[in-house]
């Protein structure tokens, strides 16, 4: 199955069926959501409270792999167990690329936003092993801030 980079969607697009089922979207969540619809909202977290992400459009985010959706959420994931979804195949959604202005660190997670309401499947569980001791991927936000997101190991518990 062909996979678009991220290069290909670069602007607001409604994709073409043929299209959203050669991108692969990923999304984490601690508990089960199988089957169920994931709302768009705007995140509640250091970036958007204090204007350094964008803080209006609501939106469900994905990523482009589960080590990614891991990096995304900026903290100290070993030990911790994630339920993976991707939209429930046939579904109709909208996807949005945030620009850096948007989602600072999207260039290292490649984040990308569905900006309606979607189902999702669930395609298994994972375990975070530990960090993967790799340097961090450094950024910068806001008036010369910066920080880092660091790669994890994980293993499948459950996988369909």
């Amino acid at each position: 199955m062909a996979i678009f980079t991220m290069d290909f969607i670069n602007e607001y697009t409604k994709l073409k069926s043929s299209d959203k089922q050669k991108i692969i979207l990923y999304r984490l969540h601690h508990e089960n959501q199988d089957g169920k619809l994931a709302i768009p909202k705007v995140p509640d977290n250091y970036f958007t409270k204090n204007g350094y992400e964008e803080n209006k459009t609501p939106r469900v985010c994905f990523g482009p792999s589960i080590g990614k959706c891991l990096m995304a959420l900026s903290r100290n994931c070993t030990n911790e167990e994630y339920y993976v979804y991707i939209p429930e195949p046939g579904s109709n959604f909208d996807v949005y690329k945030p620009t850096l202005n948007e989602v600072p660190d999207s260039g290292i997670t490649g984040e990308l936003w569905v900006l309606n309401k979607v189902k999702q499947k669930y395609i298994g569980k994972i375990k975070v092993i530990s960090d993967d001791g790799k340097p961090g991927h450094k950024f910068n936000y806001g008036d010369g801030k910066s920080a880092e997101l660091y790669g994890w190991k994980y293993k499948w518990i459950e996988r369909y």
